[in-house]
């Protein structure tokens, strides 16, 4: 048991929810106001929802699993490669129900992704245990 571990990661895990949370508002809100009929394709709006949340969380990941050194590195480019294939093979992509996102939602879901991707690392940084 390590000192202040419940602390550190309820802290984590709460401020990183709260950061999901409003990417993924804050990307419905903007697809919707862009394009008041894309509330109509709503397999649509969970791709791209998906398409955010996974990147994010692939971030987190790659934060929790350092250093990524042998298998840990190898375990995170896995993940990234199942991520790539299950949005760029077809019949991976049907299974899942994921459409090919339009030009809009797709530069919105990876533009709200990078930058949940900077606050989950700031949020890493500010809450790890310092080194004695």
């Amino acid at each position: 048991y390590q000192a202040g571990f419940l602390k550190r990661t309820l802290k984590l895990s709460i401020s990183i929810g709260l950061v999901m949370a409003l990417a993924i508002y804050s990307l419905l809100s903007i697809l919707i106001t862009l394009n008041p009929n894309a509330q109509d394709s709503e397999r649509s709006l969970q791709t791209s929802v998906i398409l955010l949340l996974s990147i994010a969380s692939l971030w987190l990941v790659n934060v929790l699993s350092r250093p990524l050194k042998s298998i840990r590195g190898l375990i995170v480019l896995g993940c990234y490669l199942v991520f790539i294939a299950t949005f760029v093979i077809s019949p991976l992509s049907n299974f899942f129900g994921f459409l090919s996102p339009q030009p809009l939602e797709l530069v919105w879901s990876l533009a709200l992704g990078f930058v949940s991707c900077a606050a989950i690392e700031l949020l890493y940084r500010f809450t790890k245990k310092p080194r004695c």
